[in-house]
């Protein structure tokens, strides 16, 4: 390699790096997502609902759809093929909204001769996002959302075609043309949980595209820790680890059992990130996963049309899936009264559909193999917390979306779509919780910079207020004495009890003008009126900025905080937190 130093020039530059070399890393999944939890009794109570992806599109980039596989059907001659970085435009014949695959771009160095034969990769993570073959079992998680998809297989099969600049040259299509909302990565580079330049760009393009959620595979790394690859380090994606199988699917396909059912896959990539980070926020299934199979034959036949593929590149697109029902059922105004009613329909920060998946992980912690200092296996077990080095958990989206008093008997949801704080203020909402409560808060951070110790740049507190005036910090999972977490965009906090709980969003470190976010509420939430202000807190935060299911209303507040005193005497950068 020759390198040349453009001396004129030299004083501009920042930082410089090697160009990474990036490789590709449903019966029962699909169940699990939508709370299953026994893997011979399987049902799916969110599609059964109505939600299955209708009105969403999911963009994809891996190497090539099998387009006229059954879960497809769509034959060669009615794609929408175009080529280039950036944005391809619908005058260049790259869109047709009638289409399963509504866009299909390919890049200069694209074998677009191939069409994902040789390995397939594409075509099942497509077909385990979206695919639709009728009522099929193997059908993806969103069976009916559509596909907006950018092929990266290198012609030279070494490597993927990845434009070198994301921001600029590859999500914006999927986003302009497209019209998608939710992308699908199942492919990454080693880095060592590095925040290289390329975590900068996706970080960079989620911050000034802020309804759109990107997930990236955490790679197959594993078990060892702070294995993460590159770009899943960046703070505003929705980085995916895996989780094994239901016993039931090992039996089903005739495979050996090599993981404990619904735990975390011991050969998925590890956080944390190298300035300690939690990556993977959460998993899907990643295991014995089956879907679209991808063959030089033409036309949808009845045989061959699905095989079996394992990893986070699996887990990835179910995950992706998952969030465009999570989507649909914000723009289609379910929320309001369980029921689908379109003019309480919005759109959705990707901040708010992160807090969602995440706050539904939280339920369902992964507990995993790793290697000791002896290089013995060992077996953590995470006593029903999130951990650092597998995330927040397995997703089950029953256990947040709310569909009416009679589905969903006990439980409410309040859903904080956009709100915001400046330094040294906080918000408030308060609650009646029943029986346990979980509170996330995840907010799209400005980008960082390559090389960094720390790469958060607004640091924002949540901070959950018991009745007896306990304190717990976000991301402290239950552990008295732990200091305010620093480093995180995503802080998370359970609870069980009951009484009046007070929940704050605190700007402890905004150095510039304010910070939005996005909060998550969900539980045994008591359906009832819960005045702050009548319990001497204030009130009067916008109407619009809070969303609440479960017939409860809710009262919020907003105030430059008074001298008060934090946990066990523990200051809080930028702002000190008591019971007030």
């Amino acid at each position: 390699m020759r390198c040349q130093v453009l001396t004129d020039a030299w004083s501009q530059v920042v930082w410089v790096s090697l160009k990474p070399m990036f490789h590709t890393f449903n019966k029962f999944e699909t169940a699990f997502q939508q709370g299953t939890t026994d893997g011979a009794n399987l049902a799916n109570p969110i599609w059964d609902k109505g939600i299955r992806g209708q009105g969403q599109v999911i963009g994809i980039a891996d190497t090539g759809i099998d387009m006229d596989n059954c879960y497809f059907n769509q034959p060669l001659t009615s794609n929408m093929f175009c080529r280039g970085t950036g944005v391809v435009t619908d005058s260049d014949g790259c869109y047709d909204p009638t289409k399963k695959i509504v866009s299909y771009r390919s890049f200069s160095n694209t074998n677009m001769a191939d069409h994902s034969y040789s390995s397939g990769h594409g075509t099942h993570v497509s077909g385990s996002a979206a695919g639709k073959d009728g009522d099929s079992v193997e059908n993806g998680a969103a069976p009916e959302a559509r596909i907006s998809f950018d092929d990266i297989d290198d012609a030279d099969a070494s490597s993927l075609e990845v434009p070198y600049d994301l921001e600029d040259h590859l999500f914006i299509h999927s986003y302009t043309t497209a019209g998608a909302r939710i992308h699908s990565n199942s492919w990454g580079a080693p880095s060592a949980g590095l925040y290289n330049e390329l975590a900068m760009e996706l970080d960079s393009f989620i911050y000034d595209h802020d309804d759109m959620l990107i997930l990236f595979a955490a790679g197959n790394a594993g078990p060892d820790f702070q294995t993460i690859g590159n770009p899943g380090t960046a703070k505003n994606c929705l980085t995916v680890g895996a989780a094994h199988n239901f016993d039931a699917a090992y039996a089903a396909n005739n495979r050996a059992q090599y993981g404990r059912e619904t735990t975390y896959a011991y050969w998925a990539s590890k956080g944390p990130t190298a300035d300690g980070r939690m990556k993977p926020e959460l998993s899907c299934i990643g295991d014995i996963v089956r879907s679209a199979y991808s063959d030089p034959m033409r036309g949808c036949t009845a045989s061959g049309q699905t095989t079996l593929m394992e990893g986070t590149s699996m887990a990835t697109p179910i995950c992706a899936g998952g969030a465009a029902l999570v989507r649909q059922y914000f723009t289609e105004g379910w929320w309001a009264s369980g029921a689908k009613d379109l003019s309480k329909g919005f759109a959705p920060k990707s901040a708010l559909l992160k807090a969602v998946m995440i706050n539904s992980a939280a339920t369902n912690t992964l507990d995993y193999w790793f290697k000791g200092a002896d290089g013995a296996w060992e077996w953590y077990d995470t006593t029903g917390q999130p951990e650092t080095g597998a995330g927040f958990g397995n997703v089950d989206l029953s256990a947040v979306l709310w569909f009416g008093p009679a589905e969903s008997p006990g439980r409410g949801l309040v859903a904080v779509n956009d709100d915001a704080v400046e330094h040294g203020v906080y918000r408030q909402y308060c609650v009646q919780v029943s029986g346990s409560m979980r509170a996330t808060v995840v907010w799209t951070d400005p980008p960082g910079f390559p090389g960094s110790t720390k790469n958060l740049i607004n640091d924002l507190d949540l901070i959950v207020v018991a009745p007896d005036g306990t304190q717990l910090l976000g991301n402290s999972f239950g552990n008295a004495g732990v200091t305010a977490d620093r480093v995180n965009n995503v802080e998370h906090v359970s609870v069980s009890g009951s009484g009046l709980y007070k929940v704050r969003v605190g700007g402890a470190d905004v150095p510039y003008y304010t910070q939005s976010f996005s909060l998550v509420i969900a539980g045994e939430i008591v359906r009832e009126e819960v005045d702050c202000s009548a319990a001497g807190y204030l009130d009067g935060a916008p109407e619009e900025a809070v969303l609440c299911a479960g017939g409860m209303n809710y009262y919020t507040g907003s105030s430059t905080p008074p001298d008060l005193n934090a946990p066990a005497g523990q200051a809080i950068k930028g702002m000190t937190i008591t019971d007030s």
